[in-house]
């Protein structure tokens, strides 16, 4: 706990075996003067999927607003923020093949009490309010082939189109796909990590939706994480070691050497079943 400009600041910390949040523990840090509950919707180390939706009515009931980082769970399935009723959520649109924006949706009552940062006669549009030096037209308009993108996947394997104004439904529709065929990708992988002695798999070792998503990060006893990465390299199989900006979380699950981290290996709709086969036979030379 924290205390600076009369502001006090809680942290809701993970379970040391699992990496999890417990919404319990998260009752028990939450009273009547919460005013900010900020999470993400998925570790971008554990792939470990986080109750959003609970934990924004339970921050509700005591006035408290709701942002949520989505950079990590958006890839992989359909966000329906009025669902979830949060009042914040982020991503950044790289991370759908888009061009390097960040997104930000948020409730429109609460964007007019933030502050201009722009010019002061934009002040009236909210677009634009928190722009200081303008919209980024250019990247703006390049944000669109995201939807093209899509659209094309959809009628790849759907063979139809969708109205204009089906777009929700075609995004539904896709993802479902997309978390079906990862899901596979990422379950063949995690079996083959489970049976070896000499690996520790952070996060639960089976995919389920609403609990982990396709973000393996593992370590090796007896062996640095940078030394599995550069032999996984050498087998033209790009990952990465590292903390991944998540240096508390690897602290606090007993990962002693944070700058060496962790291996991790993710995957999208684009990999192969082969893909995975080349990095078990790749793994095999090491574990």
């Amino acid at each position: 706990m924290e205390e600076n400009a009369g502001l006090i600041l809680k942290e809701w910390s993970v379970d040391p075996k699992t990496g999890e949040l417990d919404v319990n523990h998260f009752k028990q840090l939450l009273t009547d003067k919460t005013r900010l509950v900020c999470m993400s919707h998925c570790s971008n180390v554990l792939g470990h999927v986080n109750d959003v939706k609970e934990v924004t009515v339970l921050a509700h009931q005591v006035g408290a607003r709701v942002v949520v980082d989505g950079v990590a769970y958006a890839p992989h399935a359909v966000v329906d923020v009025k669902d979830l009723d949060v009042d914040f959520y982020l991503f950044s649109l790289y991370k759908f093949f888009g061009p390097h924006l960040g997104v930000l949706y948020a409730k429109k009552p609460y964007l007019r009490t933030l502050k201009n940062q722009g010019h002061y006669f934009n002040d009236d549009f909210v677009r634009k309010r928190l722009s200081p030096s303008g919209p980024q037209y250019a990247e703006i308009i390049s944000a669109l082939g995201v939807i093209d993108y899509y659209r094309l996947l959809h009628q790849h394997h759907f063979s139809e189109k969708k109205a204009p104004g089906a777009l929700f439904e075609m995004i539904k529709e896709i993802f479902a796909l997309i978390y079906h065929h990862e899901g596979l990708l990422a379950q063949h992988l995690l079996n083959y990590l489970s049976e070896q002695r000499s690996v520790r798999i952070l996060g639960y070792s089976t995919l389920n939706k609403a609990q982990r998503f396709p973000v393996i990060s593992f370590v090796v006893n007896n062996k640095s994480s940078k030394e599995v990465v550069d032999h996984l390299i050498r087998h033209r199989i790009a990952t990465n070691n590292g903390h991944f900006y998540a240096i508390r979380l690897l602290k606090a699950i007993g990962v002693k050497d944070v700058d060496d981290g962790v291996v991790r290996l993710s995957f999208l709709h684009y990999n192969t079943q082969e893909e995975i086969e080349r990095v078990i036979k790749a793994l095999e030379f090491i574990l």
